[in-house]
């Protein structure tokens, strides 16, 4: 893909996540202003990715058979998601609950019509059991503040480095569409370390993370070794208890969502490197 392309991916994203967050926390906060408006802020990194997916595939999930479009779809499922769990507040352990049945429903949508063969199956229950694990870290994260997100940004940029470099350059773009979609909506969170929790963009990005992990999974040209490592970035909280110079960083709250950040790094980093140079 040229560089327009990716480009076209990332740029509709970021500034209609930007756009839909600080209109819907500014109408919030005006005197009268409905309350419910902030809670829906929370939609903005899916509704960036949407809007990158659309630019990218020039299609509009569920009306048009466009390339990718079952992540599309996915990106709308989570939309909905997202809505759903901003607006109910169901509380800690049911919302844990239905983000998980969540991502294993972005990832079952993935699958192609018709009977599948056995070894499609355990692909599938393989990736699912991957996704539930990845979505519980996201969902632990997010209930200190805006973590999830961050870690988000980092694992979906990795991802958009990995899909291109195993010949899956559409995914890669999309991937790229979900981190500057993450990061648009981050641009309001500012101070990350006062921001309250994101369960439900969390939750929702991590069901399109999870769609567009399977979908390169399943159409690079090989396989994609170096998405074992990039999985370890949900892990950032074990990475920084093992390293003692982000322990110390995180000690300190306002510090604790760089810490995490930087720690998700270093999984992404290697994830790129194997990326790149395995054959």
């Amino acid at each position: 893909m040229s560089w327009s392309s990716w480009l076209l991916a990332a740029l509709p994203s970021f500034l209609v996540a930007l756009g839909i967050a600080g209109l819907l926390r500014a109408r919030a906060k005006r005197k009268g202003g409905p309350k419910r408006l902030a809670v829906l802020a929370e939609t903005a990194p899916v509704l960036g990715f949407i809007a990158g997916f659309i630019a990218t595939a020039q299609g509009i999930p569920f009306l048009n058979n466009v390339t990718q479009h079952r992540v599309g779809e996915a990106a709308v499922l989570a939309l909905a998601v997202t809505i759903g769990l901003a607006l109910l507040d169901p509380g800690p352990r049911f919302g844990r609950y239905a983000a998980l049945v969540a991502a294993v429903l972005a990832l079952w949508w993935q699958l192609p019509a018709g009977a599948l063969a056995a070894e499609q199956w355990l692909v599938f229950a393989g990736a699912a059991l991957v996704a539930i694990f990845v979505q519980d870290r996201l969902v632990m994260l997010a209930r200190g503040g805006v973590a999830g997100l961050l870690v988000l940004v980092v694992a979906a940029a990795g991802l958009s480095i990995v899909a291109a470099s195993s010949h899956a350059g559409l995914l890669g773009a999309l991937a790229l569409a979900l981190a500057t979609g993450c990061a648009g909506a981050l641009l309001w969170a500012r101070p990350f370390g006062k921001a309250p929790p994101a369960l439900a963009a969390t939750a929702g990005g991590g069901m399109v993370f999870a769609a567009l992990g399977f979908a390169c999974f399943e159409s690079a040209a090989r396989t994609p070794w170096a998405l074992a490592p990039l999985l370890a970035c949900f892990w950032a909280e074990t990475i920084v208890a093992r390293l003692p110079p982000l322990a110390r960083l995180a000690k300190k709250k306002p510090q604790r969502p760089l810490a995490l950040t930087l720690a998700a790094a270093l999984p992404a980093a290697l994830a790129v490197a194997l990326a790149v140079l395995l054959p």
